[in-house]
C-alpha cells in the first residue's frame, strides 16, 4: 500500500503541469455550462417576447410588408451595436470624437475589447490592424518597464524595512509585505472604484460597480457596462479619460504586485513544482550576505565567490616567503 502511495505522489509531481492544463480545460467547462444553463433561458424568453411584439406589430399594421419591417429593424439593430443613436435623434452623441477615439485606442491597445464602439470603414480597419500588431508589444513592454521601476520603491525598500527594523528574515518580511500589498491594492482598485461608481451611475448596483472593476483591470471587457452613456457629452468624454488612466495605472500596479508575490518562498515553491528548478538572484539585505531563516541562525552569513586557500605548513629547512631575509650581523 505504501508503494502505491509512493508511486502515485511521484507520478503527480512528474506529471504536474498537465494534471494543471486539464484542470484548466474542465474548469473552462464547467463556467461555460453553467453560463449556458443560467443565460440560456433568459435568452430564449426575451427572443420570443420580441418575435411576439413582432407578430402583434404586423397584425395590427396591414400596410407594413413584412420584409420592410424586418429592413428596418436590421438597420436599426446594426446601428445600436455600434453606438450611433437612431431612435433619439436629439442627441448629438459621437463615437468618434478626440477623446473617444483616444478611449479606443487605449482599449485597444492594453487588449481589453472594452465598449461597442468598432471602426466601420475598411481603411480604419486595416490601418487598426497594422497599428495593434506593432502597439500591443509596445505597450506590453512600457507597462513591464513601469512595474521594473516601481518595483524597488514598492517592494525593495519595504522589504528591508522589515528586515532592518522589525528584525523579520526574509521569507516573513516578503510574505507580509505581500499580503500587505494586496490588501492595499483591493481596497485603492476595486472597493474604493466600486463604492464611486455607484454615486457616479445611480442605476448600477455595488456588485454591478464591482464587476465592472474587475473586468476593466483583468482586461476582459464588457461592452454593456458604459460609463457615462446616459449623460451629455462632457461627462461622457470625462467618464473615458478617467477610465483609461484607472485602466493604465491598474495594470501596472497589478503587474508590481505579480513580480512582489514571485518572491514569496511560498509561491516559488509552487512555480518550481510545476515550472521545474529556476536560476533566481539570491534576495537578502545586500548583494553580498544572506539572510537565513530563523531557525537556522540570527546572524548573516557572508558568502564568497571562491574558498580562501590554507596555506601548507613550511618545513623547519623550507624559508618563510613572506618574512625577509635576514641581514648578516657585521663585527
Amino acid at each position: 500500500m505504501v508503494c502505491w502511495v509512493d508511486w502515485f505522489q511521484r507520478f503527480c509531481q512528474s506529471h504536474a503541469f498537465w494534471f494543471l492544463l486539464l484542470s484548466y480545460v474542465l474548469f473552462t467547462l464547467f463556467g461555460g455550462l453553467v453560463l449556458m444553463a443560467i443565460e440560456q433561458p433568459q435568452e430564449n424568453k426575451l427572443r420570443a417576447q420580441v418575435l411576439e411584439l413582432r407578430e402583434h406589430f404586423l397584425r395590427d399594421n396591414h400596410c407594413v410588408p413584412e420584409s420592410r419591417l424586418d429592413t428596418i429593424i436590421g438597420k436599426v439593430y446594426f446601428s445600436a451595436n455600434r453606438n450611433i443613436a437612431v431612435l433619439d435623434t436629439h442627441r448629438d452623441d459621437r463615437s468618434w470624437d478626440l477623446i473617444s477615439s483616444m478611449f479606443f485606442v487605449i482599449n485597444v491597445l492594453t487588449v481589453r475589447g472594452y465598449g461597442n464602439s468598432s471602426p466601420l470603414s475598411d481603411d480604419a480597419k486595416l490601418f487598426c490592424i497594422f497599428y495593434s500588431l506593432l502597439g500591443i508589444p509596445l505597450t506590453l513592454f512600457v507597462l513591464s518597464c513601469l512595474s521594473d521601476l516601481l518595483l524597488p520603491i514598492l517592494t525593495h525598500v519595504p522589504v528591508r524595512h522589515l528586515q532592518t527594523y522589525w528584525g523579520l528574515p526574509y521569507s516573513q518580511a516578503v510574505l507580509l509585505h505581500a499580503s500587505l500589498f494586496s490588501l492595499v491594492l483591493a481596497v485603492l482598485l476595486f472597493l474604493l472604484p466600486a463604492t464611486s461608481l455607484c454615486y457616479l451611475e445611480p442605476e448600477w448596483s455595488f456588485l454591478d460597480a464591482l464587476f465592472f472593476c474587475v473586468v476593466t483591470l483583468s482586461t476582459i471587457g464588457q461592452g454593456d457596462y458604459l460609463l457615462g452613456k446616459r449623460r451629455n457629452e462632457a461627462t461622457k468624454e470625462c467618464m473615458e479619460f478617467l477610465t483609461s488612466c484607472y485602466l493604465m495605472a491598474g495594470i501596472v500596479a497589478i503587474l508590481t504586485f505579480q513580480e512582489t508575490a514571485t518572491e514569496v518562498p511560498q509561491v516559488q515553491a509552487v512555480l518550481q513544482l510545476f515550472c521545474g528548478p529556476q536560476d533566481r538572484e539570491v534576495k537578502g539585505t545586500d548583494l553580498d550576505e544572506m539572510v537565513l531563516s530563523a531557525e537556522d541562525s540570527g546572524t548573516p552569513l557572508d558568502v564568497s565567490p571562491c574558498p580562501l586557500e590554507q596555506p601548507a605548513p613550511l618545513s623547519p629547512d623550507q624559508p618563510n616567503p613572506q618574512e625577509p631575509d635576514p641581514q648578516p650581523i657585521l663585527r
